[in-house]
């Protein structure tokens, strides 16, 4: 029980060093920038949307899927618990292809 009680200490103090915020911060730098640069930076993105206006919506989807082992040490049995990640950025890029804008949403939009 007490090896159980340190690997979910430790999931929980690895997965607390990413946040939210630092996403955020990450996506600011990229305010005025280049889509271009964001591009050769992010790779292609998932998908792209071009709006009547002249803007465009560069989307990037990020998704991963997993389990974490949880060994019970007085019977020996192992199970493993699923886990689903998932993050969805979009960019607003102006008819001047700078980037005007961002969102984000999902379980896994984290940085360091």
């Amino acid at each position: 029980m007490f090896r159980y009680i340190l690997n979910l200490f430790l999931i929980m103090f690895l997965v607390s060093c990413a946040t939210t915020k630092k996403y955020e911060e990450k996506l600011n730098t990229w305010m005025y920038s280049d889509a271009d640069e964001l591009v050769r930076s992010w790779g292609s993105p998932s998908s792209t949307y071009e709006m009547q206006n002249g803007e465009k919506i560069l989307m990037y989807d990020f998704s991963r899927t997993g389990a974490i082992p949880m060994t019970n040490y007085q019977s020996g049995n192992t199970s493993y618990i699923p886990f689903n990640r998932h993050c969805k950025t979009e960019f607003t890029v102006s008819s001047e292809n700078k980037i005007i804008s961002w969102s984000f949403e999902g379980n896994d939009c984290v940085s360091d």
